[in-house]
């Protein structure tokens, strides 16, 4: 089975939103959810919008085939681990025995840093949430392999990986760890990988990565909130897949953001802009990334399901906020 990028009822079957949605989790406000469990409904937080969440819930039920493992790159609290575990359970064409020890789930589950997502509970005090993933995905433990510690100390082996959902290069390092480890485990013409912060200012790491692997992946969907959904097309490497994409240069990074950012919707075009910005910043070309940022829109009238402007909005404000801190740290 394959995602068609104009099949949008693919998604209506699951927006937590809809009357009749077949997802087992409700939508309470963005980003607020409630799934059911031990007989009384259960408030849970997320960075993802429904959008994103009813991809990850209809991937596993009706796209996961077993051929490969599903791992979740930073799962927080673990929400995204519990749809992807409950799209597991209500898939019908893996048997139940192959669903065991499939879902692997990596995270610090730390609290330091993520403190205004954090909901209290009563061991929050340690400032881990390993508890609360637990209590989450209790009813999942039989499908579910949790890794909790530093990406970086960590391994994956030679498992080919069928669904893999990356929010956790939130650096270069973190990035070249996932790519190195992780891409060539994928299956041709089966693994689809969803780039979580794909459509955001601060991980255009993630943007040159697949841009870079452009001859590898086809990009099949791009879903509110900030994923872009790609399947693996060509076989990756080991040698490919060690490549050191922090090291190529400016001008080649810049050319490959352009190149991305041309093939998303317009308005998507716009928040990734202001992830160019970063990338110029980051580089110390301000006056470059404050060209880029007065160019850019918050007014576009994309599908009203699709549409970025308010992320675009969000996002230039941020980066101009981080433009002006560069700019009085080098007076």
């Amino acid at each position: 089975m394959k995602i068609a990028v104009s099949d949008h009822e693919f998604w209506k079957r699951y927006l937590p939103w809809a009357p009749e949605t077949l997802a087992p989790f409700k939508m309470l406000s963005f980003q607020i959810f409630e799934v059911p469990g031990g007989g009384q409904p259960r408030r849970v937080r997320s960075m993802l919008s429904g959008f994103e969440v009813a991809l990850l819930y209809a991937l596993a039920k009706e796209e996961w085939t077993g051929a490969g493992e599903i791992v979740d790159l930073g799962c927080f609290y673990g929400f995204t681990t519990w749809c992807l575990a409950s799209g597991m359970r209500a898939n019908q064409s893996v048997g139940e025995a192959a669903k065991l020890n499939r879902l692997y789930a990596y995270d610090l589950f730390l609290t330091d840093g993520y403190e205004k997502w954090i909901d209290g509970g009563e061991t929050i005090h340690t400032g881990s949430i390993f508890k609360d993933f637990l209590d989450l995905n209790g009813e999942h433990t039989d499908y579910v392999v949790p890794c909790p510690g530093n990406l970086l100390q960590m391994q994956w082996g030679h498992k080919p990986i069928e669904i893999l959902h990356i929010d956790a290069a939130k650096d270069w390092d973190l990035n070249g760890w996932i790519v190195s480890k992780m891409f060539p485990a994928l299956i041709p013409g089966i693994s689809i990988v969803l780039q979580q912060d794909y459509i955001h200012y601060y991980e255009y790491w993630t943007i040159i990565t697949m841009e870079y692997f452009k001859n590898k992946f086809e990009h099949i969907y791009t879903i509110f909130g900030s994923t872009a959904a790609f399947r693996c097309i060509e076989q990756i490497t080991e040698t490919e897949a060690s490549v050191e994409l922090s090291e190529l240069t400016l001008d080649e990074q810049c050319r490959l953001m352009l190149s991305a950012m041309s093939k998303q919707s317009a308005s998507a075009q716009e928040v990734m802009k202001t992830a160019y910005a970063k990338l110029l910043i980051d580089n110390d070309k301000l006056d470059d990334a404050e060209d880029v940022l007065n160019n850019t829109r918050d007014d576009i009238t994309d599908d009203t399901e699709i549409n970025f402007s308010g992320i675009a909005k969000s996002n230039e404000d941020v980066v101009r906020n981080i433009l002006k801190l560069r700019r009085a740290a080098a007076a």
